[in-house]
């Protein structure tokens, strides 16, 4: 199961959040022995909406091309997909956040941990010039940004952000190197 992550920059991100299929069920509200049981058509429309997460709204969304003629071929997701747009929504306006934190801390601090990693990227792969040196670096206008500056094209020729490895080589390598030139 994933949850959708807009980031910071509008990009989208669908984030892991369990590969268990059990686990995903009990997350969205539903019951896997239901699941198990469900014998008809009827039984999985009635599945799905039974989660209090059922939102009809997705199934009343204007389709993409490959999505409306793929309901045109298959008739029992054509009814299905028209059925779960006609159903009632459980309940209004709930915190996906406090929802998860409520039930699932783990599931929440996983997600959160990767929704910090992909905003860290983004703070992280910014574009190469002295600018942005002295912002990564908390640096003044000054000579050692020219030398960090040197120090990143000449090991990375063909980089034009600074990523996590350009970094963490600076950071290891070049203050290494200059403390030792200083002794």
């Amino acid at each position: 199961m994933y949850k959708r992550h807009f980031d910071s920059k509008g990009q989208e991100h669908d984030i892991l959040v369990t590969k268990d299929l059990f686990l995903a069920m009990r997350i969205l509200g539903l019951d896997p022995e239901k699941w198990i049981s469900a014998k008809t058509v009827e039984d999985i429309i009635n599945f799905i909406s039974a989660s209090e997460l059922f939102d009809p709204s997705i199934y009343k969304r204007k389709l993409n091309h490959k999505h409306k003629s793929t309901l045109q071929k298959r008739s029992v997701q054509r009814y299905m997909y028209e059925k779960l747009g006609n159903k009632e929504k459980q309940k209004e306006n709930i915190d996906h956040e406090e929802y998860l934190q409520k039930g699932y801390p783990e599931i929440l601090q996983t997600y959160t941990e990767a929704i910090d990693k992909i905003e860290d990227q983004n703070k992280i792969n910014v574009q190469l010039n002295g600018e942005s040196i002295m912002s990564v670096f908390n640096l003044k206008p000054g000579h050692e940004v020219g030398h960090i500056l040197k120090f990143i094209k000449t090991r990375y020729p063909e980089s034009e952000t600074i990523t996590p490895e350009i970094l963490e080589d600076v950071a290891t390598n070049f203050y290494f190197q200059t403390i030792c030139w200083l002794r």
